[in-house]
């Protein structure tokens, strides 16, 4: 465009733009903004940056475009190719245009996650589960230097967890919910849709490194142990100076003789009810609680006891008569960490908790709330209760069971094999 057909306004953004950097000019290509840039060795790139010529003629629209360019130039003089500074500005300014958006995109989901969908509950699920992925994910990218592509976002994202590790895996899930709520039902770039597979995020356990997590969290601990634990909450139940502390203890004792008797995970405390069952008429115990995982949900379970020995007779708790006649009192379960956080908190505070956990973290164990649930699971093994049956008490899948508990497997491998035998020789196959 000769210089004396410009318009002031094009004559003064000419000005500016050179005022960045000598190395940019700007022309009208295809009646579009195109930016060429010429390094100093002389080498020429160009790129329209999408904006109407005519568009330029509003000074908020001009701005904008100087803005973009001084950060082009920015990311130049980091050493990064005309083409490279080009997409890393527009991202960046793209992201930093829309945080507001990222924060509202965040409400949006997160009432649709408890309200709509299969909804999920907000303290144990929300709160546990999706907020500490979400708020880290959203806080990158508001940063001054937000991810340019979904695949930084996640790497960026899920470092707290440690690689091929459940809680990891869990994460990118959720982060790739949002992602997809928000290009789906909020209109943000298509761009920002997660990649379909994730477990390039997820990495896998270095078994050779010392610390890599164990095969199941935590280990089950035999019946003496558990007992000492529950002896002493209630020598506090009942000796604690304060009132305070022996009401919380009477509290934690029953529910963790409910966790202890019939293999409860915490949150099911919560889901809890006493119901005539249909073949003997004897009122029994269920859980509703619908645990969501790769195969669906679980249904709804009746509860089974497998009581405790001490000293070679059986413990009889009466956990599940005070619950039948609504006496059972349990403590609060609705912290902002759940009912596993409350009952972690609690038993930290216990001295032969702790005392137990240096035991076995000497013999390289892991002692953790689910503890109960796990020995629960080995009682019956060792009782002769199939893997089937175990998993259905237990309410989850016999293959979870039988990744989760090793012992599964192999007690149904010796009892197939011992039963196989004895068959052999009634018979006398095996003579």
């Amino acid at each position: 465009m000769p210089p004396l057909m410009r318009k002031s306004w094009e004559s003064d953004f000419i000005g500016k733009v050179k005022g960045i950097s000598r190395g940019f000019i700007i022309r009208e290509e295809s009646r579009r903004l195109r930016l060429e840039y010429r390094s100093s060795d002389g080498k020429r790139s160009s790129k329209s940056l999408g904006y109407e010529w005519a568009a330029l003629e509003d000074t908020a629209t001009r701005a904008a475009v100087e803005k973009e360019i001084a950060l082009i130039y920015e990311y130049i003089k980091q050493n990064d190719s005309f083409q490279q500074a080009v997409h890393k500005a527009s991202n960046r300014l793209q992201t930093n245009a829309s945080v507001n958006d990222w924060n509202k995109a965040l409400e949006r989901f997160k009432d649709f996650k408890l309200n709509f969908e299969n909804t999920i509950d907000e303290r144990t699920t929300w709160e546990a589960g999706y907020v500490p992925v979400l708020t880290t994910a959203v806080k990158i990218l508001s940063s001054d230097e937000p991810p340019s592509e979904t695949h930084d976002l996640f790497e960026a994202s899920l470092r707290r967890w440690k690689p091929g590790s459940r809680s990891r895996q869990s994460a990118s899930q959720r982060l790739a919910q949002y992602l997809r709520f928000c290009v789906e039902r909020m209109n943000f770039p298509i761009s920002w849709t997660p990649p379909k597979d994730l477990s390039q995020f997820i990495g896998v356990v270095n078994r050779n490194k010392a610390d890599a997590p164990p095969s199941i969290k935590g280990c089950p601990i035999e019946d003496e142990e558990i007992l000492r634990i529950i002896d002493a909450i209630e020598n506090k139940a009942i000796n604690a100076i304060n009132s305070r502390d022996r009401d919380s203890a009477a509290k934690w004792n029953n529910a963790f003789k409910l966790m202890i008797l019939y293999g409860l995970r915490p949150i099911e405390l919560l889901h809890l009810r006493v119901a005539k069952d249909e073949i003997s008429g004897e009122p029994t115990l269920w859980c509703d609680y619908e645990k969501r995982g790769g195969a669906g949900k679980t249904k709804p379970r009746r509860l089974l006891q497998l009581p405790l020995c001490r000293d070679g007779e059986q413990v009889r708790w009466n956990v599940f008569d005070l619950l039948r006649a609504g006496l059972l009192e349990l403590p609060p379960l609705t912290a902002k960490d759940g009912p596993s956080g409350a009952a972690r908190k609690y038993l930290r505070k216990n001295s032969t908790w702790l005392s137990l956990e240096a035991e076995l973290a000497a013999r390289k164990e892991n002692l953790v709330v689910y503890t109960f649930r796990h020995s629960y699971s080995l009682r019956g093994h060792k009782l002769g209760i199939d893997g089937g049956s175990m998993a259905l008490a237990m309410g989850h899948s016999y293959r979870t069971h039988c990744d989760e508990y090793p012992w599964a497997s192999q007690s149904n491998m010796v009892a197939a094999f011992d039963s196989a035998l004895k068959r052999a020789y009634e018979t006398g196959v095996a003579t």
